[in-house]
């Protein structure tokens, strides 16, 4: 494990899935902008992006056929259960 000594960085989550993406990273550590909590994003085994967030560990989804937005109920004909 590495620890970066720079901040977490301040953004939406689009723009964390987007960065996470560039950087080839297995997962993102991020201030979300909406929330002013930290939360990590990654890739999960499935190909859609997961979101753990502070407030109740709930697990949102980014459905890559709605290029990366986030989707509040199943997308991808109902394989990819979202909170």
């Amino acid at each position: 494990m590495t620890v970066n000594p720079q901040p977490a960085p301040r953004l939406i989550v689009e723009q964390a899935a987007e960065r996470r993406g560039l950087l080839g990273l297995p997962f993102l550590f991020f201030l979300d902008a909406g929330h002013d909590r930290g939360s990590p994003l990654y890739r999960r085994h499935d190909g859609h992006y997961g979101l753990l967030t502070p407030q109740a560990s709930l697990v949102m989804s980014l459905c890559p056929q709605e290029r990366g937005r986030v989707v509040a109920a199943s997308c991808c004909g109902g394989r990819a259960p979202v909170v």
